[in-house]
């Protein structure tokens, strides 16, 4: 009688396979920036007249009191955005017209990851250190109006234009995101 199959093949060796040093780092900056961009974030300071006017427009949408409310709108994917999460929590507050930017603002930070081929890992970490800390994109981060979008998708455009394939899949990809 002959052994079944499973017992005469040699098992595989587990070997523990985890985040990398350098993917470890990036995900603590990544924390580390969402923590300075969410923390305290509705009540900061009440919204200023341009955040009030995007995040009207949208409450007044998610709630069916439209009509020529959605001019008050400058930026037409942070206006979305805030529709679905004040449709989304019932009313919403300043924290929630905030937190679309915050989101944004601390996933920016892997955006030097896509950049690691043309920098260097350790100069793209260093880059992505910058963008956690930065005052400047943590401002625009934790205020209500499309600023931080404009920053994220053009670093995406940037990773996609320095692939060093740019017609390969992988490189439209991110082209088209951006």
């Amino acid at each position: 009688m002959s052994k079944p199959r499973a017992a005469t093949q040699p098992s595989d060796p587990i070997s523990p396979t985890g985040p990398t040093v350098e993917q470890a780092l990036y995900g603590l900056l990544v924390l580390a920036a969402l923590f300075l961009r969410f923390f305290r974030l509705g009540s900061a300071a009440p919204l200023n007249p341009v955040e009030a006017g995007q995040a009207w427009a949208a409450w007044a949408d998610a709630f069916g009191h439209s009509g020529m409310i959605p001019a008050l709108a400058h930026s037409p994917l942070l206006y979305s955005g805030q529709r679905f999460l004040f449709w989304l929590t019932d009313g919403g507050s300043d924290a929630w017209a905030r937190a679309l930017p915050a989101l944004v603002g601390g996933l920016l930070v892997l955006g030097p990851w896509l950049l690691r081929r043309t920098l260097g890992r350790s100069a793209a970490l260093v880059l992505a250190l910058l963008l956690a800390l930065d005052p400047w994109l943590l401002t625009f981060s934790r205020t209500g109006d499309g600023a931080i979008f404009s920053a994220a998708l053009g670093l995406l455009l940037i990773a996609g234009l320095t692939q060093r394939e740019p017609l390969s899949s992988n490189g439209r990809r991110w082209m088209a995101g951006a």
